[in-house]
Formats: C-alpha cells, sequence, structure tokens
C-alpha cells in the first residue's frame, strides 16, 4: 500500500523539503539549555500553529531554550523578549535551525 503522507496533517509530510533546503532541523526538545535556533517550521494541527503564532512563534524568529524539564516536562523558553513556557509535544513540533556561537 502506498503511503500519501495523508496520515499526516499539515507540514509533516513535507519535513524532509525543509530539511534539503535549510539543512539539518532539530526541534526544541534537542537543543540544551542556553542554546538558541531560528524557528524554521511549525508541524501541527491547525490550532497548535494558530496558538503558537499568537505567541511569536513564527519562522525567522530566535527562540532561547532557557529549561527543558527532563523526562516529559515543559520547555521554557525566551522568545522576543517573553519566558514562555511550552509542553513537550508542542515543543517537538518546532523545527529550528540551531545557531552557531558565531551568529
Amino acid at each position: 500500500m502506498k503511503n500519501n503522507g495523508a496520515e499526516h496533517s499539515g507540514p509533516y509530510r513535507h519535513r524532509h523539503r525543509y530539511r534539503q533546503r535549510f539543512g539539518d532541523l532539530v526541534s526544541l526538545l534537542e537543543l540544551k539549555n542556553g542554546q538558541k535556533g531560528v524557528v524554521v517550521l511549525l508541524e501541527g494541527d491547525e490550532k497548535v500553529i494558530r496558538r503558537l503564532s499568537e505567541l511569536g512563534i513564527v519562522p525567522d524568529t530566535v527562540v532561547e531554550v532557557i529549561n527543558s524539564i527532563p523526562f516529559g516536562g515543559p520547555v521554557e523558553i525566551l522568545v522576543r523578549g517573553s519566558k514562555l513556557v511550552i509542553g513537550k509535544d508542542i515543543a517537538k513540533g518546532v523545527l529550528v535551525r540551531v545557531e552557531s556561537d558565531e551568529e
């Protein structure tokens, strides 16, 4: 049976295209405390993406991980000067390009 990506909503099925265009992307869950990334892609249903956008988490925005709580806890981030806490399931759908220390 051919997999046409229908089981994924939104941009999930296009992740490989973004990786080819922007290089290696990682989720916010993969960033260490103090590490920054530039948002490239938001994955999730329309409601989640809308809420992230309302919080200022949109493509081309720099996001810094302040504290990632282990064992499935939330992630505290700094976005446009504001501290926010988002759940693990939402954080894994925020794909970023890691900023190097030189940037």
